[in-house]
């Protein structure tokens, strides 16, 4: 099954929320004190359009005001997750296919092994989710299961997997979300029973590892400090650190804007400290951005090096005729081992939709560079086709 085809997917991974008007009226829906939304309604039993609500899960303060000049509050709760399918409509997939021995001949050569992956979620209830996935290759079974919650400040993913070898492994995901911080774990650890397994490309599991992060956000009087901690243990790779980055506003007028950062990593193979000045300016659809900034890094051994860098932007945009809107940006950078300057063109309505041409120097030389993309949608009915910009859309007969 698939939500893909569903042009109410807004709606459907959303709580739904009913009211009954007995008259035309306003309806007025806050978020600690914030207005989400506003429009009115017709009389009778009415489901809320939510699909501009943003996702988590909130108590919303619905305001009703009616024709007449009635007026009356009620509060609902709301939950809005992607992560879930919609309620009622429970999710699964199956594929099966065979592996092949290589992709170098014209035709695929087929070894006779089997591969399965099927998986299946449903949301029991509006801010709980459960799922579960299968998946067989080369003689190697492997389920894995979880549930997914998420509450008015917080949310949590936890998992377990098992495997016909003895392998096993966890997963857990999660965000705090509180007045005056804001906090984030992602950590996942496998368990290879045989590590380090013998080369094998449809091995499933390949190697044990545990890899994982977490980030702490708080306010500091007028700044910001952010903390994160990273691991990521394999087979030949062992990385611990411990990072942080803070934010201070120095200037404020009109549209130009000051402030200084500072920011720091400390790990087994590297550790440095950054420190720097953000400039921007902007008015109407033009922008400047300037950071000039020092680092001073000790790699390994004790080596010691201290550099300046700085890079600057500059962004525009017009509408330009039938090209519709034209993005044009210039960037300049310079630090000791490379200089950089390019720039790039963005229309809208034209199937070159990203254009670069650039220059740079590095410790190996000079040269020069270009890159281009294009994306765009072409749609035909009745014998007139029509090219649009970089938009798609998914159609179903």
């Amino acid at each position: 099954t698939s939500t893909k085809r569903r042009m109410d997917l807004d709606q459907a991974t959303a709580t739904p929320l009913f009211l009954f008007l007995g008259e035309r009226s306003r309806v007025d829906v806050y978020r600690n004190g914030e207005l989400l939304d506003s429009r009115y309604y017709e009389a009778g039993n009415q489901q809320l359009d939510t699909s501009s609500f943003p996702d988590g899960a909130y108590d919303v303060e619905l305001r009703i005001s009616g024709h007449s000049g009635t007026e009356q509050t009620e509060t609902q709760f709301f939950v809005r997750s992607h992560l879930m399918p919609p309620k009622g409509e429970p999710q699964f997939y199956l594929e099966a296919g065979s592996t092949m021995n290589s992709i170098d001949n014209t035709t695929p050569e087929l070894d006779g092994g089997a591969w399965l992956h099927a998986g299946y979620s449903t949301r029991v209830r509006d801010d709980l989710a459960v799922d579960s996935e299968y998946i067989y290759s080369d003689g190697t079974s492997i389920l894995q299961s979880g549930a997914y919650v998420v509450r008015q400040r917080w949310n949590l993913y936890s998992g377990v997997m098992w495997s016909s070898e003895g392998d096993r492994g966890m997963a857990l995901r999660g965000g705090l979300n509180h007045e005056k911080f804001m906090a984030y774990v992602d950590l996942r650890k496998v368990t290879v029973a045989s590590d380090p397994v013998p080369y094998d490309e449809f091995a499933l599991l390949r190697e044990s590892y545990t890899q994982g992060s977490a980030t702490l956000s708080m306010p500091l009087g007028k700044s910001r400090l952010l903390l994160q901690a990273r691991v990521n243990q394999r087979q030949h790779t062992d990385e611990k650190s411990l990072g942080f980055s803070y934010f201070s506003s120095l200037y404020r007028h009109r549209g130009l804007s000051v402030d200084f950062t500072l920011d720091g990593n400390y790990g087994k193979a590297r550790n440095w400290i950054q420190a720097g000045v953000q400039i921007r300016w902007h008015r109407g659809e033009d922008s400047i951005s300037m950071r000039p900034r020092v680092q001073h890094r000790q790699a390994d051994g004790g080596s010691n090096r201290t550099q300046g860098m700085m890079d600057a932007y500059w962004n525009s945009r017009s509408n330009v005729g039938r090209l519709g809107e034209l993005h044009r940006s210039f960037y300049v950078s310079d630090d000791e081992s490379r200089s950089n300057i390019c720039a790039r063109l963005m229309p809208t309505n034209f199937p070159l939709t990203d254009a670069e041409l650039g220059y740079q120097r590095t410790d190996y030389g000079t040269n020069a560079y270009y890159a281009m993309n294009s994306q765009f949608s072409v749609a035909n009915t009745q014998g007139r086709t029509n090219f649009g910009d970089q938009g798609n859309q998914a159609g179903a007969v």
